[in-house]
């Protein structure tokens, strides 16, 4: 049989387009497809505020980072008298996920001052909203800790119990900041987040997942759970940090299997940290889920599980205990322990 080699080196070289379009695509653009700052359209151009959700006292930030970038906040304040002179003593630094701004986020923020309340402070990423910059790994990760900094050095902020909160890609820059701060956090909420996004590529864009070495914004978050071992003297008997991991059965964006991964990481950390005694007590105790649903142990090591069913990942809040499970978690952690 006569081989038709003009045939073999188009397809080599359709092949090869194809291959070095999709490295170009995921290795330049990249930014433009993880940070969808301009989604939903004019996000850049609009930003609700917090009296546009019935929350007139708060303020409207400016931060200016470390490297001179200027980032939009707002800080939702909850009062604890009718004179308005003493501030509630805990407080919510929220991260958004990667699509939309701040003001995309206010129904929550709300929900949180009412149901746990405490004072949220919320930022939009460089990039996002009415901040300046364009959003990178290294940029949002200067802008957490650089709100974390703004809020220590308030005189009228800095004594408050601490809980950062982060929503799919929040959760790795919330998983960051709570890494190289423990001894500031008392407290930390993880929704839909994942290991590492050369790992979440390959559910995302299936065709570039064998580029996904390409990806710079790398967020390895699996990696920042190895620090996850500080613990605190709470009521007489030290604790590692508490934290609440959220999940959505139906999330398509995160795989389960993924997010299961990374609780079961961060209590093998803090196993290995764990006093043979504490091991027995943790295990002996907290070993099976509460219902086959939920897949893990509800709490171990002070990580807590919940998965809500039938809710997505960008709709979790919609489940009818996903406010209830924070508050319950909340009251236990937060407010009884501090």
């Amino acid at each position: 049989m006569k081989v038709n080699y003009d045939i073999i080196q188009y397809s080599t070289f359709i092949l090869s387009f194809i291959v070095g379009l999709s490295g170009f695509i995921i290795y330049k653009l990249q930014n433009k497809i993880i940070y969808a700052a301009n989604c939903p359209i004019d996000s850049r151009k609009v930003t609700y505020t917090p009296k546009d959700f019935e929350m007139d006292d708060y303020e409207d930030l400016e931060i200016n980072t470390k490297d001179g970038v200027k980032i939009k906040a707002f800080l939702v304040k909850k009062y604890l008298d009718m004179e308005k002179t003493k501030l509630a003593k805990s407080m919510l630094v929220y991260f958004h996920a990667n699509a939309g701004n701040m003001g995309h986020r206010l129904p929550i923020v709300k929900s949180f001052v009412e149901e746990c309340g405490c004072n949220v402070l919320i930022i939009s990423y460089r990039g996002y909203g009415f901040s300046e910059g364009e959003a990178t790994e290294e940029g949002i990760k200067i802008d957490a800790q650089s709100t974390l900094e703004y809020i220590l050095q308030r005189p009228d902020l800095k004594d408050s119990k601490l809980v950062f909160f982060g929503q799919s890609i929040g959760g790795a820059v919330a998983t960051f900041l709570a890494a190289e701060n423990q001894d500031s956090v008392q407290g930390v909420i993880l929704e839909n987040t994942f290991l590492t996004m050369r790992k979440l590529i390959p559910n995302l864009l299936p065709w570039l997942g064998p580029l996904s070495f390409l990806c710079h914004e790398k967020w390895e978050s699996e990696k920042e759970l190895l620090k996850f071992t500080y613990k605190k003297k709470i009521n007489g008997t030290e604790k590692f940090i508490p934290v609440l991991m959220l999940n959505s059965e139906l999330d398509e964006i995160v795989p389960n299997k993924q997010f299961e991964e990374f609780c079961k990481i961060l209590r093998n950390v803090r196993r290995e940290a764990s006093t043979q005694k504490e091991r027995e007590i943790e295990e002996n105790s907290n070993i099976e889920p509460d219902t086959p649903e939920q897949v893990l142990p509800h709490e171990q090591y002070n990580v807590y599980w919940y998965r809500f069913d039938g809710v997505h990942h960008n709709d979790t809040c919609i489940h009818p205990e996903y406010y209830p499970c924070i508050k319950s978690w909340w009251r236990k952690n937060i407010d009884e322990n501090y």
